[in-house]
């Protein structure tokens, strides 16, 4: 509520899979705010995942690459950068803006603290 009342900018955002939205990050972008949101492993990724399989396994778990958003069955494409993070044997693909400059390690590390937030206001309203 306070950056409402007050015209703070807000300056990042954190959001899970819910808010990948083409959209809503042309928006992110447009406006310059910092985001990372967690991006779907499809057909479009997948060969990404395979072609850096082995620099994933060497580099460690992250890897920060350019990649093109599709806006579904149109010709638009978008900018971003796709942190590809090695989850236990699961592979994650974290969006970020097109000039974050930040190493896949501290992307991920920040992608995480979204969980800290949820875990504190689930448990403020439990009490």
């Amino acid at each position: 509520m306070t950056p409402l009342l007050t015209q703070e900018r807000i300056v990042g955002v954190l959001a899970d899979g819910g808010f990948y939205n083409w959209d809503l990050i042309q928006w992110l972008i447009h406006k310059q705010v910092f985001f990372i949101i967690r991006g779907r492993v499809n057909r479009g990724v997948k060969p990404l995942v395979q072609k850096h399989q082995e620099e994933l396994r060497q580099k460690g778990t992250h890897l920060v690459v350019d990649y093109r958003l599709n806006k579904g069955h149109t010709r638009k494409r978008l900018p971003v950068k796709l942190a590809l993070c090695r989850a236990g044997y699961r592979i994650m693909a974290l969006i970020a803006p097109p000039t974050c400059v930040l190493p896949g390690r501290r992307i991920y590390e920040l992608y995480r603290q979204r969980f800290t937030i949820e875990t504190y206001y689930r448990q403020m309203h439990r009490f």
